[in-house]
Order: structure tokens, then sequence, then C-alpha cells
């Protein structure tokens, strides 16, 4: 559990810091509050705690003094600034003091608050920066995370105002000037989920922190251009266009790719907008560069994309289908356990995908998820679970079809999936066990929406005892009585959720769990995400 002192003069501030969370649900505890930094000296003493958050304005003592002291006499603290939003000169000396990063205290929200945590206890367990680097290096750490927010607040417009965004811009000493023409290169990993399994460096943070060095590097021959952490395994980089040949972004892109496949051992992508003028164009830049990012999908990654070859991309295009791929006929093939026939339907069917390549990704998905339903069907009917049939990362089939950017990679898993599937199918049809568990399971899959399914009512059923069904159906399935009724219950709820407009508390009720909050709970736990990010 990770230390943490709270040091704010403002009492209704402390009060609302420890409330908005469940500290010691996400691995905190706070240990103490302070007033001012003298005292938090004092408890200090008596308690080190590994992370200060602090105000900067106080009486007696004031957080500049603090984190001075905290730097000399408590090296391996971490201190995070408790700020305004009018306050960033301030935010910027307490961040040259040594201070890890900033939240703004009177606006704070809940996952900001556990995101900022969580990226500064990383920072600790990590890359050491306190114990291991220079006070410069430290500065130029903590001035990457600032230049990172405010290009974040640029981008949403979330800033004051536009002159003030681009004042603090130039106060960081940013090399490129957004009131002259500019582009916005977005670079991504391929397949960032993934990433740490396949790179050469396996811990996530680290591998971050090493790709904005490689991109920092090779954008340097470009002068007029800064590189801006981003979000998950993306980096942004603004580069002034004047006077300057694409070919030489293309270029740089090459050289970034190469160094990353070779050091690392990751792929990566990059993505171009049109050109633009002025700090509120900024949100509009990235968004084309997105778009452009979606030729991606289609390509399997490991090239540089420009928006202007999307431009005809539409999210309501319509995907129609041929007969010879109605999901109908899949449904059939895997009733009849006819492995070469699903196979030869899901070749065709992905060869079908591959050609829509003017349609957007998200429509895409959700047909995926479409062909996903007959394997539902077919698990229920069956008994296969589904949720232990995982691959890479750990992710389950509809995360597969969710998470994974390049439809050549879903495609390749698919097939994998299908084999598999199909031999766990023969498996299960070759060995359905004891007369007395078919009866069971039969009973289950045609009474889902019965919210009285019990160990009782199923032991009563095949004239046995609770105890000696619980051990016989454990034997038999390699399941608990109970998980394989939740199983069944969920992927029921699936198919309804892909296939009707039912409410979630309708499907919930459908599926024989009256509360919807559990339901949803449920849910989560076996797939790994909520039953309306599902439907998504």
């Amino acid at each position: 559990m990770m230390k943490v002192l709270l040091v704010e003069d403002e009492i209704l501030v402390r009060v609302g810091i420890k409330s908005i969370v469940d500290w010691e649900e996400h691995g905190y505890t706070v240990i103490g509050e302070a007033s001012n930094g003298a005292e938090a000296l004092e408890k200090i003493k008596d308690n080190v705690p590994d992370l200060v958050m602090t105000d900067l304005v106080m009486d007696t003592m004031n957080g500049f003094e603090l984190i001075k002291v905290l730097r000399q006499d408590y090296p391996a603290i971490r201190i995070i600034v408790l700020s305004c939003h009018n306050d960033f000169q301030n935010v910027k000396e307490a961040m040259r003091l040594g201070a890890s990063d900033y939240l703004f205290k009177l606006t704070i929200m809940p996952d900001e608050l556990i995101q900022t945590l969580d990226t500064v206890r990383n920072q600790m367990g990590i890359m050491k920066i306190a114990a291991s680097s220079t006070r410069d290096q430290i500065v130029h750490q903590n001035l990457s995370t600032i230049k990172s927010k405010v290009i974040h607040a640029a981008i949403e417009k979330s800033y004051v105002s536009a002159a003030e965004c681009n004042k603090e811009l130039k106060q960081l000493g940013v090399k490129v000037d957004l009131e002259l023409d500019y582009i916005l290169v977005y670079i991504s990993v391929d397949e960032f989920y993934l990433a740490n399994v396949n790179s050469r460096i396996k811990e996530r943070e680290l591998l971050k922190f090493s790709m904005l060095n490689f991109i920092a590097e090779a954008f340097e021959r470009i002068e007029s251009s800064e590189v801006f952490e981003y979000d998950g395994g993306d980096c942004l980089v603004i580069v002034n266009t004047e006077g300057l040949e694409h070919v030489t972004i293309l270029e740089t892109f090459i050289m970034l790719r190469e160094y990353m496949q070779r050091y690392l051992g990751i792929s990566v992508s990059g993505s171009l907008s049109l050109n633009h003028r002025g700090i509120r164009d900024l949100q509009e830049a990235h968004q084309e560069a997105i778009t452009a990012l979606e030729a991606r999908f289609y390509s399997g990654g490991g090239s540089l994309y420009d928006y202007r070859e999307r431009l005809d991309i539409s999210a309501d295009s319509s995907i129609d289908f041929p007969e010879n791929l109605n999901c109908l006929l899949l449904d059939n093939w895997l009733e009849q356990i006819a492995i070469e026939k699903v196979k030869s339907f899901l070749a065709e069917y992905f060869d079908f995908m591959e050609s829509c390549q003017r349609v957007s990704r998200h429509r895409v998905r959700n047909r995926l998820l479409e062909v996903l339903v007959p394997f539902l069907t077919a698990a229920r009917k069956r008994g296969v679970d589904l949720e232990n049939m995982k691959y890479d990362g750990g992710f389950t089939a509809q995360q597969v079809i969710a998470k994974y950017e390049s439809l050549k990679l879903i495609r390749t898993w698919f097939m994998q999936f299908a084999d598999d599937f199909m031999e766990e199918c023969r498996r299960k049809g070759q060995t359905r066990g004891r007369a007395e568990i078919v009866k069971v399971k039969d009973y289950v899959n045609n009474h889902l929406s019965s919210s009285d399914i019990s160990v009782s009512t199923a032991a009563v059923l095949v004239n046995m005892s609770e105890s000696y069904f619980s051990h016989l159906f454990k034997k038999e399935t390699g399941s608990s009585f109970v998980d394989y009724v939740n199983s069944m219950r969920i992927n029921k709820a699936k198919e309804l959720l892909l296939h009707t407009d039912m409410k979630i508390f309708e499907i919930a009720s459908k599926v024989g769990v009256e509360n919807t909050n559990y339901f949803s709970m449920l849910f989560k736990k076996l797939t790994g995400i909520s039953p309306s990010e599902f439907r998504q």
C-alpha cells in the first residue's frame, strides 16, 4: 500500500480530495494531513510517506519551501502539486524544483486523480528517477509531463484562452510555432495492447519512455518540430511546414520505424493531418490524423497514412453481404461440427471484409461481432466455456475484435479460434459425460430465464444429494455448477445484446438475473467489459 500525505491549507479541499475515491481499493492510503509545509515535515519525521500531495500557496511554510526540503532530506518521496487553473507559473517552478506531476485541485475528477497517482507510482517503481538521475534529467522529465498536459488542453479546447495556451507552450520552450502553418503527425505503436508481449522491453511504462526518446531523436532532423507524449502508446509531433518538403517527414518516419523495429522489436504507424494554422485548429488537425490512421486497420500497419487519402470515408457506409455469407449458414456448419465448411465460410467472410476499405473500422468491428454470435450460440448448446479460450494478452473473443488494430491480425486470431472451438466441440461431443450431467445441462439451457436454477434444484432433478451432485458436476465438467450457470447466462446475454434492441435490465431479467447491477458486475467479471461496451 503506497502511503500518501495531503498538504493543503483549505480543509474543504482536503476533505474533497480524500472523499472522491476509495484510496485503499487502488493501492493507496492517506496516512495524514497537514495545513502547511512545517506541519507536514513534523508528520514526516514520525511516518515517512511515499508520496506528498501539496498546495503551493500556504502560510508558515509554502509548497515551494516544502519541495526544496523534501528533495534535500527525503529524495525518495515523490511530489504532486495541487494547483489552480491560473497558476501555471507556480506549477512550472514547482516542477523545476522536483515535483513529479500536478492536478487542478478545484476541478479534479476521480479518474484523473487515480491516473496521476498511478503514473507517479510507475515512475517510482520502473524509472527510479530520483535515485539515478541528475537534477537536469528530472526537470526534463517533468517538463515533458507538463507539455503533454498543455497539448491535451489545446486539443480538447479546455484552455482559458488560446493566447494563454500559446504563451504556456512558449514558456516551456516548445520549438514549433502554432501561429505558423503546421501539420500534426500522429505516431502509434501497432497493437500496443500486445507490445509488452512482443517487445524486447516487457515493462509498459519503460517501453513508452524508450519510444518517446526514439521519436524525439528521429525528429531532431526537422528543426521546427516538437514531440508530445499522448495516450497509451501514442505520441504527437507538430511540424511547421514552411519550406519543408513532404518527403522529409516520410524519410523521418521510415528512419523512426527502423529504429523501433531494430532496437525495441515493435512496429509503428504514423498519420498526417492537412495543413493548419492557429491553436484553435489543433483539434481539427488531431481528428484528421486519427481518421487517417484508420487505414492501418486494413493494411496491417507499419506505414505513414495521409488524411487526404481518407476524405471519402463515411461512418454511415453500409456493408451489404452476399447470400453465401449469411450467418445462418455458419450456424448450420457449427451445429454439424463441419470444420472445413466453417473455415471456408470464415475465409470468404474475411476476404469480403478486407475489400470494404472505404468503410469505417467501427462498422466493420460491429459486423465481426455479429459473426461471433453463432459461436456463442453453439458454445451455449454444447457447454463450451469461451471465457477460458484466451490468447496473447489474455483477451477473449470479443476483446480481440474490439481492441486489435489490424483486420489481418483479427483474421489470423479468428481462424485459430475456430480451430480450437471446433476441437473443443468435438471433445465435448465425444465425452458428454454421465446421463445425469447431460440432463442437468439441458435443463439449464432450457431454463436460463429462471432465477431459481440452483444446486439444490439440479440435485433434485437427478435424485442426488447436493454435495455429491456438486462433486460429480465439477469432476465431469471441470467447473462448478454455479460457474457453469453464470457462463451460460452471460453467453445468452451476449446474443441478446448483439441481436436485439432490448434494454440491459430486460436482458438481465431474460437470462434469470433480476438485479441489473449484479448482472453488469457478473458480465464484466466474465468478459472484461461492461454490457454497454460489448454492445457498442
